[in-house]
């Protein structure tokens, strides 16, 4: 009896025997134990101590009354189940203790070497105190001691492991932090573990990176893609910038706005679509190289590659063109993927909702693919627009009547813009699985571009796609005041024919090209859609820590 109750502790420790237990069992089991095997040392000690008097009895003495052998053979096994005991807790206590010194001590302290060194003392002292308590005096009184109130918490605290094993070592890494930590709420990590695609992970996103491994590495992965981007500007002596979040337009893009309102001044703001404007502002102000890296506000829909708050750099170069862009934007993100991934070439292969994997081989190898859009349209519809009849009306209804035959969704006003913006998601954006250039972008789609050079009718634009989605937008900044007006007010006809997404016209940055700005390139890239490429995310959202979203009790 003697035997079995101080093996019960070792046996315990053997993770076959909590393999299929969950976490509430496993701590029944070990009270229960705990309990059972207490009692009978204890029952025994009382009876040995009944039969001889007053003189205390250890458990060793109590085994020596039946035999020597057996006397020996308690010793041991009471010393190798408490050594075991101590040395799980003592490493566990260790890890954790040093997280908390090392919060104190300078950073330059390794945490390696502090919780080793907690260890160390833990472990002179404990094993001292361990040893003399089992090799002498283990009484029911000594039992209770402080120590073997430390031996009972290693034990639960080793068995909750073993219990919570199957379920991830997340999950027992949280339960030794609520030792340390005060958590009032009810633990929700085995149900967050479960369902790591839900809506509730991501609306709980400190939970998500607590559970989730790979959303933790997604967002660190994110930080060095924007690191490497900003030193790759700062490297060719760009200056970062900020520019307003809000102002009194929406300029810079095409794109409907978010309104606020400023008490103080009592004047409705935007929050910003693009920085554009802004941008090249300061470049007429003399910054000749400029970029931000920042959020830009779009009161749009929300779909697996779209959010209405997302991160973008702008970067505007005085005294190049839209190909000087070009290679930038080739020379950025060939550099960027090979840091990121090892090479030029690889696989996305992102886990989409329901568990089905998609995967796409990506080639960053320069030059990128380039197509044009006329020429595209042309050789499937079999016309001959150019850029000179493309904006008359007989050919906007010729469009608008293939698009019918085609079954393409057009929103009402049936803009040229909206008509062309179909037949490129439709037509081209599918075949732009590699990095590609699409180009030669009429002039009504592109109000902030310069006229293309050979070209009339068309401007020297260009964007960038990659799966199939588009990544960056670049011109050839449009630098004559005159040229300007008369784009703002094509747009202004867009929008009084209901188009809410026209560009608004902004008189204060007309004036300010009449300081001359000098030839420019200027481009946008979407750092939300590059991530997600590079780190497997599937939906933007898992890219965004905090994307917009309906709460819970929505």
């Amino acid at each position: 009896m003697i035997v079995s109750s101080t093996l019960g502790s070792g046996i315990l420790f053997m993770p076959a025997s909590f393999n299929q237990l969950g976490y509430l069992t496993a701590w029944i089991v070990v009270a229960m134990i705990g309990l059972l095997n207490w009692y009978s040392i204890y029952s025994l000690s009382y009876a040995a101590e009944s039969a001889k008097g007053d003189k205390e009895q250890t458990y060793s003495s109590v085994a020596e009354m039946f035999s020597k052998k057996l006397k020996l053979v308690v010793d041991l096994t009471f010393s190798i189940s408490n050594l075991g005991t101590c040395f799980i807790f003592l490493r566990r206590a260790a890890k954790y203790s040093s997280i908390l010194i090392c919060q104190i001590l300078p950073k330059s302290v390794d945490s390696e070497i502090c919780r080793k060194v907690v260890l160390a003392l833990l472990s002179i002292f404990s094993f001292r105190m361990l040893l003399l308590e089992s090799l002498s005096s283990l009484s029911p009184l000594s039992y209770l001691s402080m120590f073997s109130a430390l031996y009972y918490l290693g034990l639960m605290i080793s068995l909750g492991f073993f219990g919570y094993k199957a379920a991830g070592k997340e999950l027992y890494d949280k339960m030794i932090l609520d030792l340390i930590i005060e958590s009032p709420s009810e633990n929700p990590f085995l149900h967050f573990s479960q369902n790591k695609e839900s809506e509730t992970v991501i609306l709980k996103r400190h939970i998500d990176l607590i559970v989730n491994k790979d959303s933790m590495k997604r967002f660190l992965d994110r930080s060095v893609i924007i690191s490497h981007i900003r030193n790759y500007f700062n490297e060719m002596d760009f200056i970062e910038v900020e520019t307003p979040m809000m102002s009194v337009s929406a300029g810079g893009a095409a794109a409907r706005p978010f309104v606020t309102h400023h008490n103080e001044l009592k004047l409705d703001l935007f929050m910003r679509v693009a920085p554009e404007l802004f941008l090249k502002k300061l470049v007429i102000g003399g910054m000749n190289r400029v970029f931000e890296i920042g959020r830009n506000f779009r009161n749009e829909g929300i779909d697996l590659t779209h959010n209405p708050e997302f991160t973008s750099i702008e970067f505007y170069m005085a005294y190049v063109d839209y190909r000087d862009m070009m290679d930038i934007v080739e020379d950025l993100l060939s550099k960027l993927v090979v840091k990121a991934k090892g090479s030029k070439k690889f696989t996305y292969e992102p886990l989409k909702r329901g568990g089905e994997e998609v995967k796409v081989d990506l080639d960053f190898s320069t030059p990128f693919q380039r197509l044009d859009i006329l020429e595209e349209i042309n050789s499937i519809l079999r016309l001959q627009l150019t850029g000179e009849n493309i904006s008359k009306p007989e050919n906007l209804e010729l469009l608008i009547e293939a698009a019918e035959k085609n079954n393409l969704e057009i929103s009402e006003p049936k803009t040229l813009n909206r008509v062309l913006d179909a037949f490129i998601g439709e037509y081209i954006e599918p075949r732009c699985i590699n990095p590609t250039f699409v180009t030669g972008f009429p002039v009504a789609m592109s109000p902030l571009a310069k006229d293309d050079r050979n070209r009339k009718g068309i401007t020297e634009r260009f964007e960038m796609f990659l799966n199939g989605k588009e990544i960056c937008n670049a011109y050839t900044e449009l630098n004559i005041p005159d040229v300007q007006r008369e784009r703002f007010l094509m747009q202004a006809a867009d929008a009084n024919a209901g188009d809410d997404e026209a560009m608004p016209a902004d008189e204060d940055f007309c004036q300010a090209l009449e300081f001359a700005l000098p030839p420019t390139g200027g481009c946008g890239i979407g750092i939300d859609r590059l991530v997600m490429y590079l780190t497997n995310a599937a939906n933007i959202r898992d890219v965004i820590l905090f994307p917009t979203m309906k709460p819970e009790n929505n």
